[in-house]
């Protein structure tokens, strides 16, 4: 990310893998959150996308996995 930018991250800021595979290093799967806080606050909004798809009976836990129904 730091090629990307064409500098060293600066304090406070977090790399974030958008397809949740911190394996995958893909420059185009990296994101840039100027702080802890608003990095926590995005993967907040994964925790309530899946209540909802949870919800909708759009995906479903089934022995420590969710899967799509």
């Amino acid at each position: 990310m730091e090629q990307k930018l064409n500098r060293k991250l600066r304090k406070g800021e977090t790399v974030h893998h958008i397809d949740c595979d911190p394996t995958n290093d893909d420059i185009n799967n990296l994101y840039v959150f100027q702080s802890k806080g608003m990095h926590t606050s995005s993967h907040c909004t994964i925790y309530k996308l899946t209540k909802s798809l949870l919800q909708e009976n759009i995906i479903k836990f089934v022995d420590g996995k969710y899967e799509r129904v």
